[in-house]
């Protein structure tokens, strides 16, 4: 079904979404086959949307815009943790979501259908807890494509600018060794269950350095022993 779904954010109404495309010119078509091959390193669930809206962006030649909208889009979820929480709450009606998700398209000025469309279709298929995975999955492949690497970093407090870069400086020796000119471009969130130490999402790979991680593993072990 969410294949199927998925469909949806390319053709939307075939007709429409093609008139799009054409409107946009034959110029476009290198983007569009550039599309396809940079969204194969997208999997999961979040990278099936994200590929979907690269796709479509690119072959309408509206990429920048639709990038711009993204970012937007990110920057303001991650500055208002709440608003992720309340999309996630499987308490909160369907009716209450669609219109915070109202007011966070407005919020953000997300101006290209594109997005609107998006974000319609992942409260649609009840794929609304997914929302920040799909924005990071999508601005992952831009940030491949103009050569750098986007991690997720996600602390219980603030992190300062010298841990930031210190971290930065050891996941590039960590992950591009033979890549000296690697740039790994960081985002960062915050998440107060943590309690302490910070998680960080590169890609496909995930590091968990949390003190929640830590309680959970010695709880398990105390169980284990009982």
């Amino acid at each position: 079904m969410v294949r199927s779904n998925l469909g949806l954010l390319a053709s939307c109404g075939a007709a429409y979404w093609r008139r799009l495309a054409t409107s946009a010119g034959s110029a476009a078509s290198a983007d569009a086959n550039s599309a396809v091959a940079a969204t194969k390193q997208l999997t999961g669930v979040a990278g099936r949307y994200a590929g979907s809206l690269l796709r479509v962006a690119m072959k309408a030649n509206q990429l920048n815009e639709v990038h711009r909208d993204v970012d937007a889009l990110e920057r303001l979820l991650r500055e208002n943790p709440r608003i992720e929480e309340f999309l996630r709450d499987p308490t909160r009606s369907q009716v209450a979501k669609q219109r915070a998700l109202e007011k966070l398209l407005d919020a953000a000025g997300v101006q290209t259908v594109f997005v609107r469309r998006l974000l319609d279709l992942l409260a649609d298929n009840r794929r609304l807890s997914h929302v920040s995975q799909v924005l990071h999955s999508f601005q992952s492949v831009i940030a491949a494509q103009r050569g750098s690497t986007q991690a997720v970093v996600t602390s219980a407090v603030p992190l300062t600018e010298w841990q930031l870069a210190l971290l930065r400086q050891r996941l590039q020796r960590r992950f591009y060794p033979d890549m000296p000119d690697a740039r790994v471009d960081l985002i960062t969130r915050i998440d107060r269950d943590l309690i302490g130490g910070f998680t960080v999402q590169l890609g496909d790979k995930f590091m968990d350095l949390s003190l929640k991680s830590e309680v959970r593993r010695l709880r398990d072990e105390l169980a284990q022993q009982v």
